[in-house]
């Protein structure tokens, strides 16, 4: 069978932890972090010095009361969120401002740049996407891969996609802020959600306790449309050799020839030393994960023996 027929009969499975990630991430502040408020002057403000660390999370806020020049009390609160995390292949930082005005004239203010920095020790693939929801915003998306020298992509207001490919770092320069200010009542807020999704090709050998001879490799990665090679190095008394692709992985279970380390819900890749799998060229298959293991069919003494080697656990991409 094709193993691009497997990939059209199992699901999209979610990461697994066996499987090594490839980016890491951290943001911080590009210059002084500010949420403030004004009602004739400044009443309060809260800072963050430029270099901030926002990789744990920040979060600013301030709110206060005052009387405006015409003797209305005005209540006002702005306050500015910061998160980042990465779960498996997908890393995600988020912007939350908010601004609000209430009885009277003040106004209200909130503005950042911060650097998202990915960071990946090989070369990857994915989609930097930005979506942007609120009002009356400010935003300015940059992405460079220099250092921030010379920036070679920016995005406005809507939602936006852009490939990238990068080795080493890539850096995103993010401005937001918010300009609020009222006669009588005003509510200003935005979310802008950053997303980079790790789209390569990968495998990662694994051998449960090792006591399967070391034999499976990836003689090329997974790549849609392509013919994915994955080699069963043969021992000296070796016949022929196997390799079995399943879609998930299994702890090492003892099977009287080795351990067998894939669900046994296999199909027979094609080949003998070498065995090729067809690819589709289907981008809805980016990030299928799956696992394959070789057999050795072995000769000894004049009788067939069989020898399981280690897995590959790999995921399609680009």
């Amino acid at each position: 069978m094709r193993l691009d027929l497997l990939l059209l009969a199992v699901p999209l499975l979610s990461t697994s932890a066996a499987l090594a990630q490839n980016v890491t991430a951290t943001a911080s502040a590009s210059t002084q972090l500010n949420v403030g408020i004004l009602v004739g002057s400044l009443i309060d403000d809260d800072t963050r010095p430029a270099g901030t660390d926002l990789t744990p999370g920040v979060s600013l806020f301030v709110s206060g009361t005052a009387v405006d020049f015409s003797g209305s009390l005005v209540t006002a609160t702005a306050s500015a969120d910061f998160s980042l995390a990465t779960v498996g292949r997908v890393t995600t930082y988020t912007i939350v401002e908010s601004a609000s005005v209430t009885g009277g004239f003040s106004a209200a203010v909130v503005g950042h740049e911060t650097l998202l920095v990915l960071n990946s020790a090989q070369a990857v693939s994915g989609l930097l996407t930005a979506d942007f929801v609120g009002d009356l915003p400010t935003c300015q998306i940059d992405v460079g891969n220099d250092g921030g020298i010379d920036w070679t992509a920016s995005s406005a207001l809507e939602s936006w996609q852009l490939p990238v490919s990068f080795s080493g770092s890539l850096e995103v320069r993010v401005i937001t802020g918010i300009g609020a200010s009222g006669l009588s009542s005003l509510n200003v807020d935005h979310t802008l959600t950053l997303t980079f999704e790790d789209q390569s090709a990968s495998c990662t050998q694994r051998n449960g306790s090792g006591v399967n001879p070391v034999a499976c490799t990836c003689q090329t990665l997974p790549v849609i449309g392509t013919n994915w090679e994955i080699a069963v190095a043969p021992g000296p008394n070796t016949l022929a050799t196997l390799a079995f692709a399943s879609p998930a992985p299994i702890p090492g279970v003892n099977v009287g020839f080795g351990e067998l380390l894939i669900d046994p819900a296999v199909v027979d890749l094609p080949g003998n030393g070498t065995h090729t799998a067809v690819l589709a060229n289907d981008p809805a298959f980016l990030g299928v994960e799956f696992a394959v293991q070789g057999l050795r069919v072995d000769v000894n003494g004049g009788s067939l023996e069989l020898q399981l080697t280690d897995a590959q656990d790999a995921v399609v991409g680009l």
